[in-house]
């Protein structure tokens, strides 16, 4: 009776014992702020959970070909760079962008790469440093916002970035729906401060109401 009631009790106890692989859910909400003067050469872009700073990412190179996007811990330790390429059609089109990435030892690990051909608004595909895709952004047809898939399975959304456009002001909202060993931080760090940077390209394109009215619908509306 002794034992059964031992057995019964540990049953019992494991049930309430939360699993703690991915507890951390840090990053489950953040907010993007772009912090950049209408002729500044450079941006910042600070990353807040709860209005509490954790990530920055500073993006230089104004007037050369390539930019450069570089992050930071809270404690601003370097942590990743993202450069992109001068010789793609990112240089004309933000849709076409293609950014290398670096770790601190300037060791390659992966490329966001946007896609010409594709029904989306915008389409892009990460790589990892062994160039396996990894997870694909899809800007949504109707509003402003990517929806970030597993490329192994395009029917699961990871992660939106819901883009807000105003004034100088660009910002993204994150939200990460599933967690998942594609995410690389870096890189969807990365990417996100890319997406504010150019925030108001990926906004929805005006609709006609009448022959001299133009607004902007998306699905909020």
């Amino acid at each position: 009776m002794r034992f059964n009631s031992l057995f019964l009790f540990l049953i019992l106890g494991a049930k309430l014992v939360p699993i703690q692989a991915h507890a951390d859910n840090s990053c489950q909400s953040l907010r993007v702020i772009k912090n950049s003067n209408l002729f500044s050469l450079s941006a910042e872009f600070d990353f807040k959970n709860g209005g509490v700073s954790t990530d920055k990412v500073l993006r230089t190179g104004g007037l050369s070909p390539r930019y450069f996007y570089d992050l930071f811990d809270v404690d601003h330790n370097f942590q990743a760079r993202g450069i992109s390429r001068a010789l793609s059609l990112g240089a004309f089109y933000s849709w076409g962008v293609e950014i290398d990435l670096y770790d601190t030892h300037e060791s390659y690990i992966g490329l966001i790469q946007g896609e010409l051909l594709t029904r989306s608004r915008a389409k892009f595909s990460f790589y990892d440093g062994n160039g396996r895709r990894t997870l694909i952004a899809y800007l949504n047809t109707e509003s402003p916002e990517f929806l970030i898939v597993s490329a192994q399975d395009e029917g699961i959304i990871l992660a939106k970035l819901k883009i807000e456009s105003y004034g100088d002001v660009g910002t993204i909202d994150i939200n990460l729906l599933h967690d998942s060993d594609d995410i690389d931080d870096r890189a969807f760090k990365i990417f996100s401060a890319f997406v504010a940077d150019y925030n108001w390209e990926f906004l929805p394109p005006p609709k006609v109401v009448d022959n001299s009215v133009f607004i902007y619908i998306s699905k909020d509306n």
